[in-house]
C-alpha cells in the first residue's frame, strides 16, 4: 500500500515545519506528548478537504486531511514527526510552501503541479474556513475547564452557606460565571479573582472551607475572604498549590493558625491582609512564618494585639520588598528594637503607625533622611505632641494652640492632612490649601477651629477624594453655608459635614454629585425635603444620613430609582410625615433603614417586612402607625429591630420566629397584649429583649432560662403576676460582656455611620439609656 507524506512549509521556517503521513486507514492526526502540548499553539485547525468545491485530487483516494501547524524548531519536527509503520509500503513525499506565493509542489510531477496550481486559486476560501475552525477549536478546548470552574465555585458558595444560609443563591446563577458578583476571570474565562467579603450569615457559626477547593483554580491571583468567620482550614495544606497567587485577603477571622504555615508556601504572594485576627493567642506565633515571604509588597497587621515582645524581629529584618506596613490598633510603645528595624525597609513608602502607644521620642529619624521612600505616614491616636513638622496625619494626640497654616501651605506635594480630635482652636481658612494641588484627603475634624470656606476668595487647584469637616463651625460668620468649593469637586468620594449647624435646604448639586459614595450631613438645621429626580441613575452613593435636621414632607417615593446602590439610609429626628413609599422595600442592597423619630403613619410596606433578604437593621420607633403588629418573613439577615412607641396593638406575632439572627428586639412603648410568648428560645441569637410599657400579663415563661446569649430583658410596667423564675440566674451571659455583631456591611469607621445600638431600661422605675457601638469589620 503506498504511504503519501507531505510536509509543510510555515512562515519563519527555512526547513518544512512538520510532516504528515497518511494511508487511507489512517487519518493521519499529528499528536504531541503532554508536555509539549504546554506551549504556545500558534495554529491548529482541521481542514475536511473533500468539502471544497473543488478537491485537491492530488490526495490519493481523496483521502481527508488533518493538517497541524505548530512552532516547532527543526531538531523538535524531528523528534515529533510521524514514522511510518511499514518500511516497506512504497511512498511519495511533497513540500507545499503555506505561506509564500503560489509555486510548485517539489517533488511532483507535472500533474500534480497543475492539481497544486488549481488549489491555490482557492486559497482565499481556505483561510476563512481556517480562521473560523481554529475559533472552534479554541472555544471547545476551554470547555472543560471552564464547567469545571463554575462547578467548583458552586461549590465553594455551598460550603459558605453550610448549613442552611442564603448568601450568593440569587447572584450566583446562570452559566457565565465570570459575571458572578466577587468574581473576576482573565481573558481566557480562567477564575482570576474571588472578592467575597462578609458573606458569611452571622447564625450559620463558625466556617471551615476546605482548601482543596480553591486549588483547582491554577491562574487564581487574588483571594479575598474577610469578615466570613472562618476559623480553619480543612486540608490547609492545599493552599500551597496557589502558585499564582499574589493577593490574600483573610481579615477579621476567628483563624486559629493552622494557616499561616502554609502562606509561606505562595511563591508569587505580594499582598496580604490579616488584620483584626481574633483571638489572637494562636494566631500571633505563628507570625514568624511569614519572614519567608521575600516578595511581599503588603503587609496589613492591624489591630492584633501585637506589642514590643510578641512581634517577630524578622518580620522587619527579612521582607526587604515591602513597601506598605500597616500595624495600627495594636499596642506599640517606645521599643528601639522594633522601631529601629524599620529602617531597614529601604522600599518602604507607606506606614501606618496609628492608634499605637507612641511618642514623640517613638519615630525613627531614618524615616526621614534623603535616602528614605517613604510617602506616606500615619501616626494618629498616639501621644505625640510636638512632631506636627514632619506628619501630614495628626488626628487624635494633644496637640492644641492655632493651627500652623504657614507650615502646610507650603508642601506642595501633601496628599493627606488628617489634624481631626486634638485641640486646634482658632480660624483657618481653605485659601490656605488654595495652590496644593496634590492634596486628596481632608480631615479637620472634633477640635475648637473655626473653619471658614468662602472667605477670602479663592479657587481649589486640588481634586479631593476624602473631605471631613465634622464639628467644626463652618462658615459661622458667613451664614453658615455647605462650602461652595465642593460643587468643584469632580472625583470626591466620602463627605462628612456632621454637627456644623449649616442652614438652608440640602443642596441638589451635592446629593447629584454622581462620585460621591459616602454623604453625611447628620446634625444641621436644614429644612425642606429631600431633592431627588429621576437624573440619579449613575449615583454611586451607598451611605446617606440626613438624620437630626429639619426636613420635612413626605418621603420620596423615587429613592429606589436615584439611589440604586444604597446600603445605608437613616433619615430620622427629623419631621417627616406620610406613610413609608413601598419603594424603599425595592432597596434591595439596603443593610440599614433608620425612620425613628418623625411623624409617619399608615402601615410598613410588606416589601420590607418580607423577603428583604439583605436588610439588616429596621428602625422605626417613634412613629405612629398604629396597627396591629404586622408579620415578618424570610428576612435572613434582620439583626436589629427596633419598634418602640409606634402604636402597635394586639399580641406579639409568632412570625418573629422567621427572623433566624436576630440579636435586638425592641417593642416597648406600645400597646401590646397577651402573655409574653415562651418561643423566644427558639431565636439562638437573640440578645436584648425590650417588652415594658406594654399590657402584657400573665406569668414569665421559664422557657427563657433556656436563652443563654440573653444580656438585657426588660419586662417592666406590664400586669404580669407569679414569681420570677429562679433558672435566669442560671444564665452566663448576664455577667458577660455583650458583644453584637454587625452583619455584612464594613463602615469606614463607627464615627461616619455613628452605629451605636441604644438599649432604653428601665430599672427601679427609673428610665436609662445604655449605648454602645456594634461590633463591626475593619474597612479594608
Amino acid at each position: 500500500m503506498e504511504r503519501v507524506t507531505f510536509s509543510f512549509r510555515t512562515r519563519g521556517c527555512e526547513e518544512p515545519s512538520t510532516s504528515l503521513a497518511v494511508t487511507p486507514e489512517d487519518s493521519g492526526c499529528f499528536k504531541s506528548d503532554k508536555s509539549k502540548a504546554t506551549r504556545p499553539l500558534l495554529v491548529a485547525a482541521v481542514f475536511v478537504i473533500h468539502h471544497l468545491q473543488q478537491p485537491l485530487r492530488f490526495f490519493p483516494y481523496g483521502l481527508r486531511s488533518q493538517i497541524f501547524v505548530l512552532p516547532t524548531k527543526a531538531s523538535e519536527i524531528q523528534e515529533e514527526s510521524l514514522q511510518q509503520k511499514d518500511d516497506s509500503e512504497p511512498s511519495r513525499e511533497f513540500i507545499v510552501d503555506l505561506v509564500g506565493e503560489p509555486g510548485n509542489v517539489r517533488g511532483a510531477d507535472s500533474s500534480i503541479n497543475e492539481k497544486w496550481q488549481l488549489y491555490s486559486t482557492q486559497r482565499a476560501v481556505l483561510s476563512g474556513v481556517f480562521w473560523l475552525i481554529l475559533w472552534h477549536l479554541f472555544t471547545s478546548s476551554n470547555g472543560a475547564t471552564k464547567e469545571e470552574e463554575r462547578r467548583v465555585l458552586l461549590q465553594l458558595k455551598d460550603s459558605l452557606n453550610h448549613p442552611n444560609g442564603s448568601a450568593l443563591v440569587n447572584e450566583w446563577v446562570g452559566n457565565d460565571y465570570c459575571t458572578w458578583v466577587g468574581v473576576s476571570c482573565d481573558r481566557n474565562l480562567h477564575v482570576r479573582g474571588i472578592l467575597l467579603p462578609g458573606q458569611r450569615q452571622l447564625g450559620l457559626g463558625i466556617w471551615y472551607p476546605n482548601a482543596t477547593l480553591l486549588s483547582h483554580f491554577e491562574n487564581l491571583e487574588f483571594l479575598y475572604l474577610p469578615g466570613n468567620r472562618i476559623g480553619s482550614w480543612i486540608m490547609p495544606e492545599a493552599l500551597r498549590r496557589m502558585s499564582n497567587l499574589k493577593g490574600l485577603d483573610m481579615g477579621s477571622n476567628p483563624l486559629n493558625g493552622d494557616m499561616i504555615p502554609q502562606i509561606r508556601s505562595l511563591p508569587s504572594l505580594e499582598e496580604l491582609h490579616l488584620s483584626s485576627i481574633y483571638p489572637n493567642h494562636a494566631f500571633i506565633p505563628a507570625l514568624s512564618a511569614l519572614c519567608e515571604l521575600k516578595n511581599l509588597r503588603a503587609l496589613d497587621l492591624r489591630n492584633n494585639s501585637i506589642n514590643d515582645e510578641n512581634i517577630p524581629p524578622c518580620l522587619l529584618r527579612n521582607l526587604s520588598s515591602l513597601e506598605a506596613l500597616y500595624l495600627s490598633q495594636n499596642h506599640l510603645t517606645n521599643s528601639p528594637r522594633i522601631l529601629a528595624a524599620l529602617c531597614n525597609l529601604r522600599n518602604l513608602k507607606e506606614l501606618d503607625l496609628s492608634d499605637n502607644f507612641l511618642d514623640d521620642s517613638s519615630i525613627p529619624s531614618c524615616l526621614f533622611n534623603n535616602g528614605s521612600s517613604l510617602e506616606g505616614l500615619y501616626i494618629s491616636r498616639n501621644k505625640l505632641k510636638n512632631s506636627s513638622s514632619f506628619f501630614s496625619d495628626l488626628s487624635f494626640n494633644l496637640f492644641q494652640g492655632n493651627f500652623p497654616s504657614f507650615i502646610f501651605s507650603n508642601l506642595t506635594s501633601l496628599e493627606t492632612l488628617f489634624i481631626s480630635d486634638n485641640e486646634f482652636d482658632g480660624t483657618l481658612s481653605f485659601a490656605t490649601f488654595a495652590n496644593l494641588s496634590n492634596l486628596r484627603q481632608i480631615d479637620l475634624s472634633n477640635n475648637d477651629l473655626m473653619v471658614n470656606t468662602e472667605s477670602p476668595s479663592w479657587f481649589p487647584s486640588f481634586q479631593l477624594i476624602f473631605l471631613k469637616l465634622r464639628n467644626c463651625h463652618i462658615n459661622n460668620d458667613q451664614g453658615r453655608v455647605v462650602p461652595s468649593f465642593i460643587s468643584h469637586q469632580t472625583r470626591i468620594e466620602v463627605v462628612s459635614l456632621d454637627y456644623n449647624a449649616l442652614q438652608g435646604v440640602l443642596p441638589s448639586w451635592l446629593l447629584n454629585n454622581t462620585t460621591v459614595n459616602i454623604l453625611c450631613l447628620r446634625g444641621n438645621s436644614f429644612s425642606g425635603g429631600i431633592p431627588l429626580s429621576s437624573g440619579f441613575a449613575t449615583s454611586r452613593l451607598t451611605m446617606l444620613d440626613i438624620s437630626d435636621n429639619r426636613l420635612s414632607g413626605q418621603l420620596s417615593s423615587t429613592i429606589g430609582n436615584s439611589f440604586p446602590e444604597l446600603r445605608y439610609l437613616n433619615a430620622s429626628s427629623n419631621a417627616f410625615k406620610g406613610e413609608i413609599p413601598s419603594s424603599y422595600g425595592n432597596l434591595t442592597k439596603l443593610l440599614v433603614l433608620d425612620l425613628s423619630n418623625n411623624f409617619l403613619q399608615g402601615k410598613i410596606p410588606i416589601n420590607l417586612r418580607q423577603n428583604h433578604t439583605s436588610l439588616a437593621q429596621l428602625i422605626l420607633s417613634g412613629n405612629n402607625f398604629h396597627e396591629t403588629m404586622p408579620s415578618f418573613s424570610n428576612m435572613s439577615n434582620l439583626a436589629y429591630l427596633h419598634l418602640r412607641n409606634v402604636g402597635f396593638g394586639g399580641s406579639i406575632t409568632r412570625s418573629l420566629v422567621n427572623l433566624p439572627i436576630l440579636e435586638v428586639l425592641d417593642i416597648s412603648w406600645n400597646n401590646l397584649s397577651g402573655s409574653i410568648p415562651d418561643w423566644f428560645h427558639t431565636l439562638p441569637n437573640l440578645a436584648i429583649i425590650l417588652l415594658s410599657r406594654n399590657q402584657f400579663h400573665g406569668t414569665i415563661p421559664i422557657s427563657l432560662c433556656q436563652m443563654q446569649k440573653l444580656h438585657v430583658l426588660d419586662l417592666s410596667a406590664n400586669s404580669l403576676s407569679g414569681v420570677i423564675p429562679t433558672c435566669l440566674n442560671n444564665i452566663t451571659s448576664w455577667k458577660k460582656e455583650s458583644e453584637l455583631l454587625l452583619p455584612h456591611y464594613r463602615w469606614p469607621s463607627a464615627s461616619f455611620a455613628d452605629y451605636r445600638v441604644k438599649v432604653p431600661l428601665t430599672t427601679k422605675g427609673n428610665s436609662l439609656v445604655y449605648e454602645g457601638t456594634s461590633f463591626f469589620y475593619d474597612w479594608p
